[in-house]
């Protein structure tokens, strides 16, 4: 009887064991669980998971929705660290055909040029830590990250009809923020005070591992954040009537600074993360 016990609690311990090195391998013995070496990156899963949705396409996309690489790299099986990384850069040039001024018989077909140019700058840095617990495929996570930001954003405009004594309002095109709603004129520059962030995010989330090193997950975080805009401003052209010359004011636009605690949820994203030794 003792032999018969033995042999069942054997059995039960060969097949727990047996049951586990399935969870943690593939059928061809690839482990399905990060280690130490690892590197990976996460895509939003949001465009496959809406797939049977017929307003919306299946492919790649960020985690996050300021559009930054989220990367990670296990130092080992049950810790890695995290990037975030987003370095942009914008510039649009905007044009525009208006009537030219000056005509004896206007013509609407006889036109100048108007442009109005748009330089963005972005980027972000984010790095962390992330630990992780669990039992075979399903895999708790935690940890903390810091996060920065910088940017900048102004706009240039040239216009085709100028001043001058016999056409002190020349014809401008409006663009949206060029034509001052008060003051008589038009912007020739306009930019925002250059900005900056910072935050530290706890964060805690869970992954599934369906396939070899191929996960789906989501996580909440929580923490305090800062972000400051400096002064900035804007150049305004006029026709001065006094000295008959072209007038160019300087104004300061204020700039501004905020600070909280608050949760998230990563943009409301469920990911798929890829990993690679």
């Amino acid at each position: 009887m003792k032999k018969i016990i033995i042999i069942f609690l054997c059995s039960i311990v060969f097949f727990a064991q047996a049951q586990d090195e399935s969870i943690l391998t593939s059928k061809k013995g690839i482990p399905i669980l990060p280690q130490a070496g690892d590197w990976a990156f996460g895509i939003d899963a949001r465009p496959f998971t809406e797939f049977f949705n017929a307003n919306s396409s299946v492919g790649f996309d960020f985690i996050n929705s300021n559009y930054t690489f989220f990367v990670k790299k296990f130092v080992s099986s049950n810790t890695a660290y995290r990037a975030r990384v987003r370095i942009g850069y914008h510039n649009l040039n905007d044009e525009y055909y208006t009537i030219q001024d000056g005509q004896i018989i206007p013509d609407p077909t006889v036109t100048v040029t108007d442009v109005r140019t748009t330089n963005t700058m972005n980027v972000t840095l984010g790095f962390g830590i992330e630990k992780r617990k669990g039992y075979g495929r399903l895999q708790g996570i935690y940890g903390a990250e810091v996060m920065v930001l910088f940017g900048s954003h102004n706009e240039s405009y040239t216009y085709g009809n100028a001043f001058s004594m016999t056409n002190p309002n020349p014809t401008s095109h409006d663009f949206g923020s060029n034509i001052p709603p008060i003051l008589d004129g038009r912007y020739t520059y306009w930019e925002d005070g250059f900005s900056m962030g910072a935050g530290i995010r706890g964060f805690i989330g869970a992954e599934y591992f369906f396939a070899p090193k191929w996960s789906v997950g989501g996580e909440l975080g929580w923490g305090p954040s800062f972000y400051y805009i400096g002064d900035g401003k804007d150049k305004i052209q006029s026709w001065d009537p006094q000295t008959n010359s072209v007038k160019t004011e300087v104004l300061k636009n204020a700039g501004e600074t905020r600070w909280g605690f608050d949760s998230d949820n990563l943009s409301g994203a469920i990911y798929f993360m890829f990993h690679f030794n």
